[in-house]
């Protein structure tokens, strides 16, 4: 980037001795659901899809991580309240979900439940974030674009019109990246100034008073800030180049971390944090990393969603149990994620339509491991041993071949939503599937030989 902030978020990464992540937002949460953006550029989602935010082609909730259906190429996410998004490395965007309000951007207010061309027209885009149905882009030309539902001026072009095609957010430039919450949103310039607008009956938009903006309104009162986090109920946070943490607006349930339950309209300092290299607002709660790899989290907690391994809620930072090595952090409506410097993801909080990915609809108060997360080629058994038969090629196309089958036993195949697709007889030495009659996804194969069950995952072209 040939910008100033990132020149200051590199001063930071070398004094603090972390390492800038290669991709903005690898992984994002949304009211119910949530994605992860994979090694290979592919995405992985799960969760609420009542409206096929999860993208896999289905409309029904996945207690699992699944296959984004047909993207390839990602390097940013974003997902809010019932739409997703995400940035391809052609600069272009795509969304599915609901689209009733036109957040999706494709000139037209049709859902989809796999992924579609979205933001049309926009190119060279660089950083995304969605609203509750409004949806934003900044442009490698410093410019930002934003679509989607606009009652109170969200979309700050000065109007209250909704619209499905991308409109210009009045005089901004410079821009490095957005952050939206349900009606709010926030800006960051290469010269570590904010603006903000859309509502403000909370001081959300840190302006000093309460009042809401149709139109970007510079926040004063902040400057040499690297990173800005809008939360979904009318909060917000800014990182600033010393790694002090700064928040405002609805603190009902302490997600301000300042010690009170009082709302403020102006940016006020967390004084119990300090180091802080990247923040994330939530619903009613925030988090926080600290160069040491640890996340601390503030703010409601009815579902653990702060993670210290209670229910009870929080006025000031509490440290999230068992998790280091941590590199980024994200919040959902009532869940949170973080992914560590091993590439794996971890959850906690809500878990009514499998926020957390674990099988099971039980709300966690400790964070755990997504399981089958991006799965590669290979597999393995319970005892981490290479599972055989070998399966080839994989990513497959028209035929799958297993070498090493027995005579006798069965294979099945099941597609993301559990339902078996495949089921055929096993032959001596080596078998041969009729896999063109799939479509392009992620399917999960089943091999039993006469005594246990061999499990891979299966990538369809």
């Amino acid at each position: 980037m040939k910008i100033r902030l990132y020149q200051q978020a590199l001063v930071l990464a070398v004094f603090l001795n972390i390492i800038i992540p290669a991709h903005s937002q690898t992984i994002a949460g949304g009211n119910g659901h949530s994605i992860a953006l994979c090694a290979d550029s592919t995405l992985n989602a799960w969760g609420y899809n009542l409206s096929g935010q999860v993208g896999n082609g289905t409309n029904n909730n996945s207690y699992s991580a699944v296959g984004v259906s047909g993207l390839e190429g990602v390097t940013g996410i974003a997902a809010s309240y019932e739409h997703s998004l995400a940035i391809k490395d052609d600069g272009t965007i795509w969304g599915w979900g609901n689209n009733y309000q036109n957040q999706l951007g494709t000139g037209d207010n049709i859902s989809s439940n796999v992924p579609v061309p979205a933001g049309i027209g926009l190119t060279n885009v660089i950083s995304i974030s969605a609203g509750w149905a409004q949806s934003y882009a900044v442009k490698s030309d410093g410019t930002v674009w934003a679509w989607g539902y606009n009652s109170i001026g969200q979309l700050g072009n000065g109007t209250t019109n909704s619209t499905s095609i991308p409109v210009q957010v009045s005089n901004l430039t410079d821009v490095i990246a957005v952050s939206a919450g349900s009606y709010h949103c926030l800006a960051l310039k290469n010269d570590g100034t904010v603006y903000g607008w859309g509502t403000g009956g909370s001081g959300e938009l840190g302006l000093g008073n309460n009042d809401g903006m149709m139109l970007p309104a510079q926040i004063m009162a902040l400057t040499d800030v690297v990173a800005i986090s809008a939360g979904s109920y009318s909060h917000s946070m800014a990182l600033k180049s010393d790694g002090t943490l700064w928040t405002w607006g609805l603190n009902s349930s302490g997600q301000l971390g300042i010690g009170t339950l009082v709302n403020t309209n102006l940016p006020t300092l967390v004084t119990s944090l300090n180091n802080v290299i990247s923040i994330a607002g939530a619903n009613g709660h925030s988090l926080a990393l600290t160069s040491d790899g640890t996340v601390w989290a503030f703010g409601w907690n009815l579902y653990g969603q702060l993670g210290n391994g209670g229910n009870t809620d929080s006025n000031v930072p509490v440290q999230v149990t068992g998790l280091t090595g941590i590199i980024e952090i994200i919040g959902g409506r009532n869940h949170s994620m973080a992914r560590k410097n091993d590439g794996t993801v971890w959850v906690w909080g809500e878990n009514g339509v499998g926020q957390l990915a674990n099988y099971d609809v039980v709300s966690s108060n400790i964070p755990l491991l997504v399981e089958n997360l991006c799965v590669p080629i290979i597999g393995v058994d319970d005892n981490e041993n290479i599972i055989l038969p070998f399966v080839f090629p994989n990513p497959f196309e028209d035929e799958t071949v297993l070498k090493g089958t027995n005579a006798g036993g069965a294979i099945t195949i099941f597609d993301s939503t559990g339902n078996i697709v495949i089921y055929q007889k096993t032959s001596e030495g080596q078998t041969r599937l009729n896999t063109g009659i799939l479509n392009s996804g992620l399917y999960s194969l089943n091999y039993f030989d006469g005594t246990k069950i061999h499990g891979v995952k299966l990538l369809k072209l």
